[in-house]
């Protein structure tokens, strides 16, 4: 199967690849679905789903922000996404790691947040450095 575009997410002062796939409440009012041009990305392989999402953590709550494909959010402002449960892996940086099940994949930066009724109620980060990272030369640079 092709690898598939990612949603992006806000977090803190970062923009992020969300590797999860966030289910979307299609008969929510404020979610309206809509016509997609043929000539558009979101009908590649690439996007089985025909849309990406834009989401966004502020306050320690999650944030449908918009839509770009068969979906738009309609009325004013984000949408507090009280549907979302569970764990939300986000990736930023470089991959260090590919595998083709990009659940196996590690990033440069990953973010897993644990998530209860649209509420952030853990988070855990980590740091991938390369395998010829120098640890006493980036100490040095600190000095």
């Amino acid at each position: 199967m092709t690898v598939q575009i990612k949603d992006r997410i806000t977090y803190g002062d970062r923009s992020m690849r969300l590797i999860s796939i966030v289910r979307i409440p299609h008969r929510r009012r404020r979610i309206q679905r809509v016509a997609l041009g043929e000539k558009s990305l979101l009908w590649s392989t690439a996007c089985w789903r025909r849309y990406i999402a834009f989401w966004q953590v502020e306050d320690e709550k999650l944030f449908l922000t918009g839509f770009d494909g068969i979906y738009r959010l309609t009325g004013d402002g984000p949408m507090f996404a009280d549907w979302v449960s569970g764990e939300l892996r986000l990736a930023g940086g470089d991959e260090m790691e590919y595998t083709h099940d990009e659940h196996y994949t590690r990033y440069e930066h990953e973010v897993s947040l644990l998530m209860e009724d649209g509420r952030v109620a853990r988070v855990l980060e980590e740091k991938h450095y390369p395998e010829d990272w120098n640890f006493e030369d980036a100490d040095s640079d600190l000095q």
